[in-house]
């Protein structure tokens, strides 16, 4: 499973005496340096690390260019390099079983526990040539090779790949066909 490097976010400190704002992360896949340009997602705001301690098991970073109040308990700061989008759709690979109800509901994203606190909701499925095709009722942040969970309604969970953040052109779909025969 490819896995992003970053911080998801435990607790956001309340205001101290300096301008930066603290916050208390763990680390994912290593974390991340700091001075480098990094995100904030959901809502790719641009962030600067300004310092990284490590506390224990958890990291407090010292973060500056977004409000406070725009960070919340569960988010990521992930390295702006990553092909990183937010879609209410995508293409993913089958797992050869029948497409999923939309009863079922979906969760997973970035990393496997980027979706702790929420699930997704109920995605529509349905076949599109050699893939299954997904949308969600909101824009969710994903990234080819992200693994998303579907949890039946017998609880047993699916796991699919996202081939294609998004829906591609008519040209784009034909092509990735015909790749996958």
């Amino acid at each position: 499973m490819l896995v992003i490097p970053g911080f998801r976010i435990l607790k956001v400190e309340s205001r101290g005496s300096g301008k930066l704002t603290e916050i208390v992360c763990e680390s994912i896949a290593g974390g991340l340096e700091e001075g480098a340009d990094f995100q904030f997602i959901p809502g790719f705001k641009p962030v600067k690390i300004k310092s990284v301690v490590k506390n224990g098991e958890d990291y407090r970073l010292r973060i500056k260019g977004i409000a406070r109040s725009s960070l919340f308990a569960g988010g990521m700061i992930i390295s702006s390099k990553w092909p990183v989008t937010e879609t209410r759709e995508a293409l993913l690979l089958p797992d050869g079983k029948p497409v999923p109800l939309e009863t079922e509901i979906v969760r997973g994203g970035l990393c496997p526990d980027f979706n702790r606190e929420r699930f997704i909701g109920r995605g529509s499925f349905h076949l599109e040539g050699s893939f299954l095709s997904i949308q969600f009722p909101k824009p969710f942040p994903m990234f080819p090779g992200a693994v998303l969970t579907i949890l039946g309604a017998n609880r047993v969970p699916r796991k699919f790949t996202v081939v294609w953040p998004g829906m591609p052109s008519q040209d784009e779909r034909r092509k990735l066909n015909n790749m996958a025969r």
